[in-house]
């Protein structure tokens, strides 16, 4: 019969324990799902940037290609819009750094607050991958977005310089 009372004052004890294994998971599950969530919006962030990266180089690159090739300068309507395009190359900067602190702060919380999530690893660490990489190409395109201002900043320097002569 002790036997019996024993077992009685066991289970509550398992269940309630049982209890609070299974919240402290799902609120570790709702971390990792926030985090994934975050990380996910941050993806798509930078893929709609690259679109307007490629689609700012395009427009640009022509005029600037014929003015290093044959030093042909644009024309005044081109030359206007030139330094429109010139401020829309300050704010994709702007972006893109915006979106490199993102990242950095992404990875902060990953490699510091998530990584001890045994049951969430491997999502974890995925994450974390993806995010280096993102980081990684940050820096790639924001070293290729800062020759393409050089390149900009020289044409308009001669702009300038024929503007003051006519």
């Amino acid at each position: 019969m002790n036997g019996i009372v024993q077992k009685r004052f066991r289970f509550p004890a398992m269940f309630k324990l049982r209890k609070l294994i299974k919240l402290l998971s799902s609120s570790q599950h709702e971390e990792i799902k926030t985090y994934k969530t975050a990380c996910d919006s941050l993806v798509g962030k930078y893929e709609t940037l690259l679109k307007q990266i490629s689609e700012y180089m395009q427009e640009n690159q022509q005029p600037l290609d014929n003015f290093e090739q044959e030093g042909q300068i644009p024309s005044d309507k081109l030359t206007e819009n030139f330094h429109l395009n010139t401020f829309s190359l300050l704010s994709i900067k702007d972006e893109l750094t915006h979106i490199t602190h993102e990242c950095e702060d992404l990875l902060q919380q990953g490699s510091t607050q998530l990584s001890n999530y045994s049951p969430y690893e491997k999502t974890v660490e995925a994450l974390l991958t993806q995010l280096k990489e993102l980081r990684k190409y940050s820096e790639q395109i924001g070293g290729a977005l800062g020759e393409f201002e050089d390149k900009l900043l020289k044409m308009e320097e001669v702009l300038s310089a024929n503007s003051l002569w006519n």
